[in-house]
């Protein structure tokens, strides 16, 4: 009746295997993948764990930047850590309170 249309019994077994074939290699290739991943993960854990370290310290110096273009907060570096003082300024140092005090002992 249709000529073109008939296929035989040899080209449906290899339509079959040829589907067969690619499904096993696509489940393989699956199976290949998965493990792969599985097998990477603290690779990736301690990535994900430097990118986070990275973000806190970036935050950081954004931070630092943002308190050096401010005037008190530079007058308070150089006042604490470097000890300067302004012109005509006197400065008052009260004894360190962390060292203790001595107790006289008594004499009789």
């Amino acid at each position: 009746m249709y000529p073109y249309h008939t296929i035989d019994c040899m080209t449906i077994k290899l339509h079959h295997a040829l589907l067969g074939f690619l499904v096993f290699a696509l489940a393989t290739s699956l199976i290949r993948n998965g493990t792969n991943t599985f097998h990477n993960m603290p690779f990736y854990d301690r990535l994900k764990a430097d990118y986070e370290a990275e973000q806190a310290r970036n935050e950081k110096l954004k931070l630092d930047a943002a308190r050096a273009k401010d005037p008190f907060e530079t007058e308070k570096l150089l006042r604490d850590q470097l000890g300067l003082i302004k012109e005509n300024e006197r400065v008052i140092v009260l004894p360190n309170s962390a060292e203790p005090t001595p107790t006289p002992t008594p004499t009789n």
